[in-house]
C-alpha cells in the first residue's frame, strides 16, 4: 500500500508565532488540542486520504476508520489494510498480499498517536496562524507549519482546527514534489468507551508473517 507510514503521520506541527483575530496565540490553540486529545482518552472517526501528484494531477482516496485509546493502543481499518496496535506490538496488516508485519510499537515510526502529534517538528517547523474559515457552517482556525530546513521531505501542512471542540478536521500535507495529501476526519467521537479487543489483532490463517520483534 503507498505509504501507509505518511497515513498516520497525519500531523507534526509546531512552535509559535503571534496570532491575530480571536486572541488566541498559535501555541495557546496548539496547546488546547493537545490537552482535548490528552484529556479524552479515546477517540473514534471516520477518515478520508486524498493523495494528489502534482506532475499529473492523478488523485487516489483511500477511506477508513479509526480508534484510538490513551497513549499507544489504536486500531487502523482501511479496504486494503489493517494497522492495530495494543501498546506494545504493532501489526500492520496487507489485505491484498495477506501479509502481516509484527514489530514492537517502541521500533516504529510512531509519530502518528494524538499525543505525538505536536512534538516531532518543534525544531523542525515554523508556524503562523493563516486565517478562520468556515466549513459545513462549522468555524475553524487554520494553522500553516513550513519546514525550516531545505532536507524535509514534507515541506508545508495546514491544519483545520474546530474552534469549539478543539479536534483537527482536516490536515493537509504538500511534499518536496508538491504532491498533496488531503487527510478528512468526520464522526469523531470521544470519550466513549472501547473494548481491550479492539486493539488485538488475530493474525488470517495462512498469512505471511514478518517478525521484526
Amino acid at each position: 500500500m503507498r505509504h501507509s507510514k505518511s497515513r498516520w503521520k497525519l500531523c507534526c506541527w509546531l512552535w509559535c508565532i503571534p496570532l491575530f483575530g480571536a486572541g488566541f496565540s498559535s501555541q495557546e490553540i496548539i496547546q488546547k488540542v493537545e490537552q482535548t486529545l490528552s484529556g479524552q482518552k479515546t477517540v473514534k472517526a471516520q477518515f478520508e486520504e486524498l493523495y494528489i501528484w502534482k506532475i499529473t494531477g492523478e488523485q487516489q482516496t483511500i477511506k477508513g476508520d479509526f480508534t484510538l485509546c490513551g497513549e499507544s493502543q489504536f486500531r487502523i481499518t482501511t479496504d486494503d489494510q489493517i494497522i492495530v496496535s495494543d501498546g506494545k506490538t504493532l501489526w500492520t496488516y496487507s489485505k491484498p498480499t495477506n501479509r502481516v508485519i509484527v514489530d514492537k510499537i517502541e521500533n516504529t515510526e510512531n509519530d502518528w498517536l494524538p499525543q505525538k502529534l505536536f512534538l516531532k517538528t518543534r525544531k523542525e517547523y515554523r508556524n503562523r496562524l493563516s486565517g478562520e474559515e468556515t466549513l459545513r457552517d462549522r468555524q475553524y482556525y487554520v494553522i500553516e507549519f513550513n519546514a525550516e530546513k531545505d532536507d524535509l521531505y514534507v515541506t508545508q501542512i495546514k491544519v483545520w482546527i474546530d474552534k469549539e471542540t478543539w479536534i483537527p478536521h482536516k490536515i493537509e500535507q504538500t511534499d518536496i514534489s508538491r504532491n498533496r495529501t488531503i487527510y478528512t476526519l468526520n464522526n469523531v467521537q470521544t470519550g466513549q468507551p472501547i473494548e481491550n479487543k479492539s486493539f488485538e489483532f488475530q493474525i488470517p490463517e495462512g498469512a505471511e508473517i514478518i517478525d521484526l520483534q
